[in-house]
């Protein structure tokens, strides 16, 4: 969705989805096996600062909508 379609937005609302739950599988790996869980804590530091990047991105690009667009709706209207 970042790459291909270009479209940062609605990138950052699929890599914030990913996030939660890998978030929260982590977070349920811990109860059953600890050694589980923190294996996951690298990914869910990393995926976390790919989460920053792909924000201050959005931020930086005029902060296009985050869910799609129709096609017949206008994006950005120029001011």
């Amino acid at each position: 969705v970042f790459f291909g379609e270009k479209r940062v937005g609605f990138g950052l609302s699929v890599i914030w989805a990913f996030y939660a739950l890998l978030a929260a599988s982590a977070y349920s790996f811990l109860s059953v096996s600890q050694a589980a869980g923190y294996l996951l804590m690298p990914t869910v530091v990393w995926v976390f600062i790919a989460v920053s990047l792909q924000f201050s991105i959005w931020l930086l690009n005029g902060q296009e909508p985050i869910v799609p667009v129709t096609a017949g709706a206008k994006r950005n209207p120029d001011p």
